[in-house]
C-alpha cells in the first residue's frame, strides 16, 4: 500500500503541476489576446486619425487653391486700375492745356 500510495501522491502533484501549467496558460493567452484587441484598437484609431488628416489635407490644398485665384483676380485687378490710372496721368497736362484754353 505504501508504494500505491506513493504513486497517488506522484500522480496527485503531477496534475496540480499539470493544472497550474494549464492556468498559467490560460492566464497568458488571456493577456495576449487583451493586447491584440488593444493593438487592433489603436490601428483603427490610427486608420481614423489618417482619414481625418487627409480629409484635412484636401480642404488646405482646395483653400490654397482658391487663394491663389484670389490672388490672381486681385493682381490683374490692381494691374488694370494701375493701367487706368496711369492714362489718366499720361492724359493730365494735356486736359490741364485744354482747359485752360477754353476758359
Amino acid at each position: 500500500a505504501p508504494r500505491g500510495d506513493a504513486t497517488a501522491a506522484a500522480q496527485a502533484q503531477a496534475l496540480a503541476a499539470a493544472e497550474r501549467a494549464a492556468a498559467e496558460a490560460a492566464d497568458r493567452e488571456a493577456r495576449v489576446r487583451a493586447e491584440l484587441g488593444t493593438e487592433r484598437q489603436r490601428v483603427r484609431d490610427l486608420a481614423a486619425d489618417k482619414e481625418r488628416l487627409q480629409r484635412e489635407a484636401d480642404a488646405l490644398r482646395e483653400e490654397a487653391r482658391r487663394t491663389r485665384q484670389d490672388v490672381t483676380r486681385v493682381a490683374a485687378n490692381g494691374a488694370r486700375l494701375l493701367a487706368e490710372q496711369t492714362a489718366e496721368l499720361t492724359d493730365l497736362p494735356q486736359a490741364l492745356q485744354r482747359a485752360a484754353a477754353a476758359a
